[in-house]
């Protein structure tokens, strides 16, 4: 599947089977849809990884995410569902803006097991909130949880959205690669502080969300990196 931060419903793509050839099917569909993306507008990266997660939990209606109402791609169990792996990769050239997805402090008010430290911090409404929201929380409670961990990693078995942040060309006050969440005194920096802060919040994000963050200057390191 494929969306735009602003919501562009020309070239939003519900999430589907995908074929190998890149110039048939939904493939090339696909591919259609990503060449026609241009930029405009702001950046409301926590609005539209909560329209994410609401697609997952229960489907989207028109005039959020496409243009026309979607399901949940979540599948029956009959189809494989309750084992079903869901992923949100989020990529950005930019610190986000935009209205609060009021999600409250949702890595921080322990009401599963799977946050507070080293996940939590004092702030409301963050992408990281966003993130660990549709991660904790159980998006089709009709299936048995049958979903596959990775152990000390995403140890979760209901269904929920693992996140991946990537950030193209930017930079936050942390170093992800030396940084240790884990480490005694270690404390995520308040988005509200700053346009760096907030791309601290973009690792932050993904670490809540189980995912990786990926950090890219240039084309060819995003290659890499993505590799």
């Amino acid at each position: 599947g494929y969306g735009t931060i602003n919501q562009n419903h020309n070239v939003n793509i519900p999430i589907a089977d995908m074929n190998t050839d890149p110039t048939t099917g939904n493939k090339r569909a696909l591919l259609d849809k990503v060449f026609q993306t241009y930029p405009y507008n702001g950046t409301p990266l926590r609005q539209n990884l909560q329209l994410v997660g609401t697609y997952y939990k229960s489907g989207t209606s028109a005039h959020t995410l496409f243009s026309t109402a979607q399901s949940s791609p979540i599948l029956s169990a009959a189809n494989g569902g309750s084992c079903q792996l869901n992923f949100a990769i989020l990529m950005t050239d930019g610190f986000y803006n935009g209205s609060s997805p009021s999600v409250g402090n949702a890595d921080g008010d322990h009401d599963t097991a799977f946050d507070g430290p080293p996940y939590a911090d004092s702030y409301k409404n963050t992408l990281a909130d966003v993130a660990m929201y549709y991660y904790e929380h159980d998006l089709n409670t009709s299936l048995p949880n049958d979903v596959p961990t990775v152990p000390g990693v995403d140890d979760a078995t209901h269904q929920h959205m693992v996140t991946y942040t990537v950030a193209l060309g930017v930079t936050g006050t942390l170093d992800p690669t030396t940084a240790d969440p884990t480490a005694s005194g270690f404390s995520w920096p308040n988005p509200a502080n700053g346009d760096a802060q907030k791309i601290d919040d973009l690792w932050h994000a993904a670490y809540n969300g189980r995912g990786g963050f990926f950090s890219a200057q240039n084309p060819n390191q995003l290659t890499t990196t993505l590799e």
